[in-house]
């Protein structure tokens, strides 16, 4: 059968990853995402959960914007734009 992916492992180590930060390019810009990534790197801190304490985006905001099939699929990509409205 060959190995099997650990769903679950495989989720935890997305949920820890900056790269995250790069689906919030279109939305925040550019700037403001690198920010929002530092922050996260240097408090230890998930982009998750910097997001979670600015109060920005809402918890289901936040699940589907964090989705990481939505950087895989532009058809996924969320609409909203935040940054300049």
């Amino acid at each position: 059968e060959g190995l099997k992916a650990d769903r679950e492992r495989c989720e935890e180590t997305i949920e820890k990853s900056l790269a995250l930060a790069t689906v919030l390019t279109p939305i925040l810009g550019y700037d403001q995402a690198a920010r929002i990534a530092q922050k996260a790197y240097h408090q230890r801190k998930t982009i998750r959960q910097i997001l979670e304490e600015d109060g920005t985006f809402s918890k289901k905001e936040l699940d589907h914007l964090l989705d990481a099939r939505s950087m895989l699929s532009p058809s996924l990509r969320p609409k909203t734009k935040r940054h300049g409205d």
